[in-house]
């Protein structure tokens, strides 16, 4: 008898311990995976859908913040419309690869470690995905704080930054064609993640 009550208070503790306590970066990333689930068994597609990521990811991510880092020195050659509409097109297109990416629920499962912290204002959230054929994808989420929030700015899937590929192509595309190359990369890029999420591609 007292084994077994031993054992009930053993795994008590473990489900309080990995439940994220509210605020915290661990919650934000679980309300983002969360939210995916949960959309992906809806298993709808359109507008509705669509405004849903978008709702979501405005509540996780700082959209703003990573369109400047993701810039970097260009960021500062942008005119402040300029700056606002990369803003949007970003949003866009990052509204338009989760829908595509994540469309149909196929026994999907995601893993989220307790969070680390890497400094004063940043944290790390490690997660795993498991598909439903038992593949796994391993998501580093680098959060900071936004106020009195956490909000994800970058992902590491499978060791591969998203910020630094990201990075690399937008900087050469404003090296070779300025705002405008970029611009238009970006609205072909939304285009055909919108063609995937509607299940036309």
């Amino acid at each position: 008898m007292r084994t077994v009550i031993l054992a009930f208070v053993l795994l008590l503790a473990r489900a309080v311990a990995d439940e994220a306590p509210a605020g915290s970066a661990q919650s934000v990333v679980t309300h983002l995976q969360d939210g995916l689930i949960a959309l992906m068994q809806k298993g709808e597609a359109g507008a509705a859908r669509t405004d849903a990521v978008a709702a979501l990811l405005r509540d996780t991510h700082d959209i703003p913040y990573i369109c400047r880092v993701v810039l970097g020195r260009h960021w500062r050659e942008l005119s402040s419309d300029e700056q606002e509409s990369f803003i949007r097109q970003f949003e866009a297109l990052s509204v338009a690869s989760y829908d595509s990416r994540f469309r149909r629920y196929n026994g999907e499962r995601f893993d989220v470690d307790p969070e680390e912290t890497v400094s004063e204002d940043e944290r790390n959230v490690r997660s795993v995905l498991t598909t439903g054929t038992g593949a796994q994808h391993e998501f580093v989420y680098l959060l900071h704080r936004d106020g009195e929030r956490w909000r994800i700015v970058n992902i590491v899937v499978d060791g591969v930054s998203d910020l630094a590929l990201k990075r690399a192509e937008y900087g050469r595309l404003m090296d070779s064609g300025g705002f405008a190359a970029l611009s238009a990369e970006l609205a072909e890029q939304t285009e055909r993640m919108r063609a995937r999420a509607a299940g036309s591609t």
